[in-house]
């Protein structure tokens, strides 16, 4: 359907995250409405799109222009799910987050993700559009270092399934809301990573192992894929550059201390 979609799932087993129950959203406003929707799932709260929306019409959270980027986790919090909205993130506040097993939005330019840059913006190198849409970001990709991926529950693709996209196209559309994410600050109880549990010592999802493994992996196979682009031309946006060897490391340091 979209160029960098595929109409199936892969294995998982070497995600960073855990991709959850996926719903479409029912109407061109209710992005925010249906990715909450998906995460109260993921935390056993099984709520209907037109119930959210009621809750959001009542709170004044929810018009027909859709839902204010400062809103897109209110509906979390009114049914017990406590978020924090984060501006000017970037890939590794991203995957700290996904590393800690909590649930992400992020707001996007729909058209930059569905479809690429436009003619224009390839030509000028000037993005004209904005943020317009809101998903859930369920995990992230490094196994192949030519070619990272993220993993998007995404309502509005209407594919009634998770969305495969190049990491690149996804940080460009992310770009146009600055960055912002919002996350849960909680972990749903039978979230499973990396084949293993949650782990109450340290805190997070997986082993320090895992972890090691996984970020050392990702720190060299991002910098391969930079290598490899700049080597033919392209680009890659700095937040993803950023993610080299020694930053993998002090990412790994953050989680474990």
């Amino acid at each position: 359907m979209f160029e960098n979609s595929t109409p199936s799932i892969p294995d998982f087993s070497n995600l960073v995250g855990q991709v959850g129950e996926h719903f479409d959203q029912s109407t061109d406003f209710t992005c925010a409405v249906v990715s909450q929707q998906m995460i109260l799932s993921d935390f056993g709260i099984n709520m209907s799109e037109y119930d959210l929306m009621y809750q959001g019409a009542q709170n004044g959270w929810l018009t027909e222009n859709g839902t204010l980027l400062q809103d897109m986790g209110k509906l979390l919090e009114l049914n017990g799910v406590p978020t924090r909205t984060v501006e000017n993130g970037n890939l590794n506040s991203l995957i700290n987050e996904l590393a800690h097993g909590h649930k992400v939005i992020v707001a996007v330019d729909s058209g930059e993700l569905w479809g690429g840059p436009s003619f224009w913006q390839k030509l000028t190198g000037i993005d004209f559009g904005g943020p317009d849409h809101a998903l859930v970001v369920s995990g992230l990709d490094f196994s192949d270092p030519k070619n990272p991926k993220v993993i998007l529950n995404d309502p509005g693709a209407g594919a009634g399934e998770p969305q495969i996209y190049s990491l690149d196209r996804f940080m460009n559309a992310w770009d146009d809301s600055n960055f912002l994410y919002c996350a849960t600050t909680v972990t749903p109880e039978d979230l499973q990573h990396l084949g293993t549990g949650f782990n109450a010592d340290t805190g997070i999802y997986g082993t320090p192992e895992d972890w090691f493994d996984f970020f050392f992996r990702i720190g060299w196979n991002v910098g391969v894929a930079i290598t490899d682009i700049q080597a033919t031309g392209g680009t890659m946006y700095t937040t993803v550059a950023v993610m080299d060897i020694f930053s993998a490391v002090n990412e790994y340091q953050h989680l474990f201390g």
